[in-house]
């Protein structure tokens, strides 16, 4: 992302500020992105940091975006909220036919997305590009993207599963090792909100414990344990299969080689 500067403007928002050099290809998205919001009733468009105004300054752009904070969550329905919004999010950008290429922790100023020690140690876009090449000739952007994001969602939230089952089946099916079986960023955002009505008020404001410290990696985790067998053999199409003996041996070499060489 660059660096990015916090302030206040004088409606008392939050805002943040990035230094964009003027011509590049990331003045030229942003430029695309706030035209785009202009035409929009709501002068946003859903799931992106919304661009408050693009500034000139000697030869650079200063993008001028809204934020906010960002505590722990007090329901599962606030988490369900940034999930939607960050697959929303992903999936205008990809209808712009944008690759984002980068969807990281560091990558994400929204509310409720806290960086910690543990998180910024934690480099998503490194460990997804290592699996891409293990299983990849032709490489989709487009579906890194959504393997990035979905294991943000893993990494943050694939122990709370059993508290909304619908997690498993979403997950899963965004991470999943064969990329012509993982959903697009669209289908995603379609998936959630066919299920997401399905909820109940229990679910939604059930309490999510944090999990940061002990949570297991994406790929050793069942995100389908202690789930309803009935739901298990509804969703068990979309539930990612147990990864080969040979790819399992590529990774744990290929681990070893980037720790010899780190």
């Amino acid at each position: 992302m660059g660096r990015v500067v916090f302030a206040q403007d004088k409606e008392e928002r939050h805002v943040a500020i990035k230094l964009v050099r003027s011509g590049s290809e990331e003045s030229r998205i942003l430029h695309l992105l706030f035209d785009a919001q202009k035409l929009r009733d709501e002068r946003m468009i859903p799931g992106i940091l919304p661009i408050l105004d693009m500034l000139p300054f000697g030869g650079h752009w200063l993008a001028w975006g809204d934020t906010v904070g960002s505590p722990w969550f007090e329901s599962m329905q606030e988490i369900l909220t940034l999930i939607r919004c960050l697959i929303e999010g992903l999936s205008h950008v990809h209808s712009f036919k944008i690759v984002h290429r980068d969807v990281d922790t560091y990558n994400m100023l929204v509310n409720h997305v806290q960086l910690t020690e543990e998180t910024s140690k934690y480099c998503i876009r490194q460990r997804m590009r290592r699996e891409e090449r293990m299983k990849e000739y032709e490489y989709n952007p487009f579906a890194y993207d959504v393997g990035c994001l979905g294991e943000f969602l893993c990494f943050r939230f694939q122990h709370l599963t059993p508290l909304v089952p619908m997690l498993a089946p979403l997950f899963d099916s965004m991470i999943h090792w064969n990329v012509e079986s993982r959903l697009t960023a669209a289908q995603a955002l379609q998936f959630f909100d066919d299920l997401y009505p399905q909820l109940d008020q229990e679910q939604l404001q059930s309490y999510p414990r944090s999990m940061m410290r002990t949570s297991r990696p994406y790929e050793e985790h069942d995100r389908w344990a202690r789930l309803p067998e009935d739901f298990v053999k509804q969703w068990s199409h979309m539930r990612m299969p147990k990864t080969s003996l040979r790819c399992a041996l590529v990774r744990t070499l290929r681990r070893m080689i980037d720790k010899l060489t780190a």
